[in-house]
């Protein structure tokens, strides 16, 4: 069973926190704005691929692609970097989230 603390260490739980984000940034938008996938990857300049990507959380692209996604989504990018040591309310409940998904 993973621990907390490992799931803290993974650059993997890491990695899908801020494709949710990016995710819900997205679908919030679309939504709002009443778009489909084709109209959004036209709106954002990119490919109906990309699109997917975006939406399925399968993708790893760079730090300046995701700001620039998030500034056209109307978004501003907020990265906090903390100690791996240190823990706010919402950390622990996202790591509970995800040890609960894990058991499952």
């Amino acid at each position: 069973m993973i621990t907390r603390e490992d799931l803290l260490q993974s650059t993997e739980y890491w990695e899908q926190q801020v494709q949710l984000e990016i995710y819900n940034c997205a679908s919030r938008f679309m939504e709002q704005h009443k778009m489909n996938r084709t109209m959004l990857a036209n709106y954002l300049g990119v490919s109906k691929g990309f699109v997917s990507q975006l939406l399925s959380g399968n993708y790893n692209y760079s730090l300046s692609k995701l700001i620039e996604i998030s500034v056209k989504l109307g978004y501003r990018p907020d990265f906090t970097f903390k100690p791996l040591t240190s823990e706010d309310n919402q950390t622990k409940m996202l790591c509970n989230e995800q040890l609960l998904h894990l058991q499952c």
